[in-house]
């Protein structure tokens, strides 16, 4: 588990491929700008803000063995969240790492990346978070590893990654990088959309403090 946000990660064709990602062809285009696929009206994200995670968590086991893409927004929905992916004290499964780590969501919300079983992967990271008039932009990359043998088999993992970020009612969009070539440059899928929170009635200045935007 690691609470830095950014990281650097060896990728191969096998590990990508073990970690879920989708194996697209790599043309001359991709060698010369970042693609985006998958996407009818991609955002334009050089008009977005850049935001920082506030905290970033990130592991190569978890409980949770299906793919799940969440947005947490309640104390609720995150105790729960946890207990599934590290375990009950009394399990002998028990994911080693934090018990609980508290949050305001009041003023914060997290994503959560569980990949679910894979091989050779070690967590997710984050690339980007842009910031529109009416969306944020989340894009993440698996943190994969190559071995000496070439046999990602023999490396099964769950990876996952949570990212916390000031609290926002915008829609979020969760794009991949699914590019499985060393060397290129990323190539953005739309992984999940979270549809916009309608505000809560008897709005005040409280609620928004240290959020972002409406």
């Amino acid at each position: 588990m690691r609470f830095a946000p950014l990281f650097t990660c060896i990728v191969s064709v096998a590990a990508c491929l073990g970690c879920g990602l989708l194996q697209l062809p790599v043309d001359e285009k991709s060698s010369a700008q970042t693609d985006r696929v998958n996407m009818s009206e991609p955002p334009d994200l050089t008009l977005g803000t850049d935001i920082k995670p506030l905290v970033t968590l990130d592991g190569e086991h978890s409980r949770i063995t299906k793919q799940k893409l969440l947005r947490i927004t309640s104390a609720k929905e995150w105790e729960a969240l946890w207990k599934e992916h590290i375990g009950s004290p009394k399990s002998k499964k028990r994911v080693a790492g934090l018990d609980t780590v508290q949050l305001d969501f009041s003023k914060v919300m997290a994503v959560a990346i569980f990949d679910g079983s894979a091989f050779a992967c070690t967590g997710y990271k984050v690339y980007a978070i842009k910031e529109l008039d009416n969306q944020l932009v989340m894009q993440v990359q698996v943190k994969s590893f190559q071995t000496i043998t070439d046999s990602t088999l023999d490396h099964p993992s769950e990876a996952w990654g949570i990212v916390i970020v000031p609290h926002s009612n915008k829609e979020i969009i969760l794009e991949q990088d699914v590019n499985t070539s060393l060397g290129y440059p990323p190539i953005w899928n739309v992984w999940k959309k979270f549809p916009a929170i309608d505000p809560p009635q008897n709005l005040t200045p409280e609620h928004l403090d240290g959020g972002i935007g409406p």
